[in-house]
């Protein structure tokens, strides 16, 4: 295996910028059907929530095995434990959260939010919405989607290589 800094994905950090919506009132909705998301894919997650100032960040402390030691996934990823975290809070969020956040988030640059703290960005207080219940969800439930999802970005630049070939070759001169 060629990354040695390995680490179990046991954090989901979804970001939910107030910039990417045009309403407060469209934000309150992501956040709402992100939770029941949650909710319903994770056995019951009741996460920590807090206001940024800048909009969501929802914060879930989950138990998970390192992705890297199984095949199934070491397969399709030289980093799965690390993919899994971005694919978690795109997939939760139904693709609604920070696409600049998910993109770049690692084991190594994952920054959160202190309540009480005040976000630079705007001058504001970082506020609790909703606190954590303590019990780490297992990650199994969505074990099965994220394969799928690393199959489908396994395939995804051949397919589309394939894809230029068929069209380039209709314009072709003989």
């Amino acid at each position: 295996m060629k990354n040695l800094n390995r680490q179990k994905p046991n954090f989901i950090f979804i970001d939910l910028d107030s910039g990417a919506f045009k309403t407060c009132e469209e934000l309150d909705k992501v956040l709402t059907k992100t939770l029941k998301n949650l909710n319903d894919r994770l056995d019951r997650a009741y996460p920590t929530v807090l206001w940024s100032g800048n909009g969501y960040h929802i914060y879930l402390p989950v138990k998970a095995s390192l992705l890297e030691l199984e095949n199934i996934f070491r397969e399709l990823s030289e980093e799965p434990s690390r993919k899994f975290i971005q694919f978690a809070e795109q997939f939760l969020s139904d693709n609604k959260s920070d696409p600049e956040h998910w993109k770049h988030v690692s084991f190594k640059n994952c920054m959160i939010r202190i309540p009480g703290s005040i976000n630079s960005k705007n001058n504001q207080q970082v506020k609790v919405m909703q606190q954590w219940d303590g019990r780490r969800v297992e990650i199994n439930y969505l074990l099965r989607d994220f394969r799928r999802y690393l199959i489908a970005e396994k395939f995804k630049p051949k397919l589309a290589k394939k894809r230029f070939i068929v069209y380039s070759t209709k314009w072709r001169k003989r």
